[in-house]
């Protein structure tokens, strides 16, 4: 169970460059002992920088790691394809996964991070390997410029930067494609005591989000990688590593940030594929459908479901049924209850996350007008809220990690079956959406975003 503290309200601290966050807070000497936890996937992860082979060496060390298959219940990431599978072949559309995740524990700090390759296929993929791998292995190489007597956030936030360079030369070296890339780096501070700091650097749309579980609070670190007219074109990323621009990478929405985080806070990184199965009207479809289910006493599940997976089968279904992942408090062996209203109020809580100046939120006699680009943030800090609850407080990264992805697994299976069906019944969905107008509606109607899902999460905390 969290222990309360008094509540605080965090501010990002956010901008284009490193001039643009704090340069001297004081960190905490940072510790370089093995990894207490380590973890990558889907499949080898980062570990392989190659478009042909899925075969790691057991002992070979990548990033200054040994062992990528150590994970643990404050060190987490899952990986799915939510596409349809075509029957006629057995094979499912969209593959290889594109997404990449790692993240890397030590006694007080941690290194995480998240890309997802444009597009599908070996190169896109490939392009997301290099991002994850180059921008660990930089900050690993680099950890004695932050082991000193007194290291600053000035140094962290420049390998950070470097880190961004790093990963987008690898891609061109090794002849990937396009990629999004999020990094966060959390740490001890020097002062004051048992407070941490959560330094991130992102390009793309793989957002960052803190959930304080003690203030049941979601704060989103990637607020700047927005447009600034705060609309959510799904299609677009707002920028990517790799060569966008001849050689050049996209750097248009590339935006760094700085916040004050506490023991026990959930730092979360996703591909977009998880957070746009949180708009409103997906998670409306969901209650919808699990009210149906409940009148005629369906439960889901998903298909495979396993308890941990290792690094093989990071790309495989969701981990857990909503029987498992989420059970009452009084009974755990009863369905997930439906979402209760927001412990604290929601308005504070938006407007906190993102201040009326910014384009994410414009305050108007007291009512919030949320934007494209954040209208998912309310939803998904009410799942958390829930996720909480079920778990009376002791909700970890693993936990949530997998509540996710079962989520959002559950969320795409109607547009998923209905696809997979014309597949096999060769359907031309382009054609016949144009051609008829109830084909069109029924398509229509399943609002939910068949993609790529990842997730990596880190409780703060010295373990």
């Amino acid at each position: 169970m969290f222990k309360r503290r008094p509540q605080v309200e965090k501010q990002f601290i956010s901008g284009k460059s490193t001039r643009d966050v704090p340069e001297a807070i004081q960190l905490a000497s940072f510790k370089k002992e093995p990894p207490l936890a380590a973890y990558t996937g889907p499949n080898t992860g980062l570990r392989v920088l190659d478009t042909d082979t899925e075969i790691s060496t057991s002992d070979q060390c990548v990033a200054g790691v040994n062992d990528w298959n150590n994970p643990s219940d404050y060190a987490y990431g899952l990986s799915v394809s939510l596409y349809e599978t075509d029957k006629r072949c057995n094979r499912q559309v969209g593959g290889p996964v594109a997404d990449v995740f790692g993240v890397v524990v030590r006694e007080n700090n941690a290194i995480m991070a998240i890309a997802d390759g444009s597009g599908w296929g070996k190169k896109a993929r490939l392009a997301a390997r290099c991002a994850v791998n180059g921008a660990i292995a930089h900050i690993t190489d680099n950890l004695h410029k932050l082991s000193v007597k007194k290291p600053t956030s000035a140094t962290l936030n420049k390998l950070l930067h470097e880190s961004m360079d790093i990963a987008h030369k690898s891609i061109l070296s090794h002849g990937g494609t396009l990629t999004t890339l999020s990094i966060a780096v959390a740490c001890e501070l020097s002062a004051p005591s048992n407070q941490w700091g959560l330094f991130v650097a992102s390009v793309g749309d793989s957002p960052v989000f803190v959930y304080c579980p003690h203030t049941y609070q979601l704060h989103e670190a990637t607020v700047d990688c927005h447009s600034k007219d705060g609309n959510r074109v799904v299609q677009l990323s707002g920028g990517a590593l790799g060569p966008a621009i001849g050689t050049l990478p996209d750097l248009d929405n590339f935006s760094m940030s700085y916040s004050p985080v506490y023991p026990g806070d959930i730092v979360l990184l996703m591909t977009d594929g998880v957070y746009d199965n949180f708009a409103p009207g997906v998670v409306q479809a969901v209650h919808d459908e699990r009210a149906l289910d409940c009148d005629s006493g369906v439960s889901f599940t998903p298909p495979n479901a396993s308890p941990v997976p290792g690094p093989n089968e990071g790309s495989s279904s969701p981990v857990l049924n909503r029987q498992t992942c989420c059970p009452s408090p009084s009974n755990p062996h009863t369905t997930e209850r439906p979402w209760p209203p927001c412990d604290v109020d929601l308005h504070r809580s938006i407007s906190s996350a993102h201040p009326p100046s910014s384009v994410y939120a414009e305050e108007d006699t007291q009512l919030i007008e949320l934007k494209k680009c954040c209208e998912s943030l309310p939803e998904m800090m009410k799942f958390l809220h829930q996720h909480q609850a079920n778990l009376c407080g002791n909700m970890t990264a693993q936990t949530v990690s997998s509540a996710i992805i079962n989520f959002v697994y559950e969320a795409t299976e109607k547009k998923r079956i209905f696809k997979s069906d014309c597949l096999e019944k060769d359907i031309n969905v382009s054609r016949r959406r144009r051609a008829d107008p109830e084909f069109a509606s029924e398509l229509q109607s399943h609002k939910s975003k068949l993609d790529h899902a990842t997730i990596v999460s880190y409780c703060i905390g010295t373990h």
